[in-house]
């Protein structure tokens, strides 16, 4: 796993092994960041699921997802949207055929933008930031949309998290989201095991340790990139210290560049599969069974 050395070391982390081959679908922030900003709603969800277990407390990356909504780096969406605006758009739409069961991904992955670390100050590098993403969302009147998302959204996961956000953007930098529920946590376990029953455990790609644009993504972060460097001349979001290396890493980024869909094909017809299919419909009955003894329990 090619992690930052501060992520590497995070105590008590463990990362699902991949259902794809080591290496095919590693990413980096940057890369992370145009796809919030312009990737399809599968893209959105890959690029969040790879970022949240390594964001929270990491002034590096909120910095480079915060300069690309903000137009610093990379490429603004058309009609004067941005990063932070397009995850919002997303929320707002109440059904994603076939994505409805990740769409907590975006809501969580903003909780975490903007979610205060109570031991430190406002001085603190990770505060501070926090402070202007949630400065950020209030000036370009996104707060009426993070109320309408959450509507949308309902009482579901997503829609408590968009309800926290609201309070935070109120005011309330303590708002955080509550302890679920002994049936929304059995939920949640059901849905890792069904990930694990599909063999999609690795939806989401590996990170790498560039977690921004002064590392050339061949070198893996290892030096800073010298000027004059190579950049990705599609999305502008990834930087190389040679051509050659930009040559070895085409395949790789190309999946995160141009808006390539095919892993999210392949799910599909994985999921499809008979024999997958049997294993759903058994995890099913573990699902409903549960369920509706607790609904029996309550009436009697």
């Amino acid at each position: 796993l090619k992690l930052a050395p501060q992520v590497a070391s995070a105590p008590g982390f463990a990362m699902a092994a991949p259902c794809v081959e080591p290496g095919s679908r590693d990413i980096t922030v940057p890369e992370c960041a145009n796809l919030l900003t312009h990737g399809a709603l599968e893209q959105k969800l890959a690029a969040a699921g790879a970022l949240l277990p390594y964001l929270q407390g990491d002034p590096n990356m909120l910095e480079e997802l915060l300069h690309q909504a903000k137009g610093i780096n990379g490429q603004a969406p058309r009609g004067g949207s941005n990063l932070f605006g397009e995850l919002l758009h997303a929320l707002e739409v109440r059904s994603h055929a076939g994505a409805a069961w990740r769409i907590h991904l975006l809501a969580e992955l903003l909780l975490c933008c903007t979610q205060h670390d109570q031991q430190w100050g406002d001085d603190d590098e990770w505060n501070a930031l926090v402070c202007e993403v949630l400065d950020f969302l209030r000036e370009k009147g996104l707060v009426q949309t993070v109320r309408r998302a959450a509507d949308s959204q309902g009482h579901c996961r997503a829609g408590d998290a968009l309800r926290v956000l609201e309070c935070r953007l109120g005011g309330d930098r303590s708002a955080m989201l509550p302890p679920p529920s002994w049936l929304r946590a059995w939920a949640d376990v059901a849905l890792r095991s069904l990930q694990m029953i599909v063999g999609c455990a690795g939806l989401e790609p590996e990170l790498l340790s560039v977690n921004n644009r002064c590392f050339c993504a061949g070198c893996e972060g290892d030096v800073p990139c010298a000027e004059p460097h190579v950049v990705c001349q599609h999305c502008r979001d990834i930087v190389y210290c040679s051509e050659a290396h930009r040559a070895a890493d085409a395949e790789r980024h190309s999946a995160w560049c141009s808006g390539n869909l095919k892993g999210v094909t392949t799910r599909r017809r994985q999921i499809a599969d008979p024999r997958n299919l049997l294993k759903l419909g058994a995890l099913a009955l573990l699902l409903i069974l549960p369920t509706r003894l607790y609904i029996l329990r309550r009436k009697s």
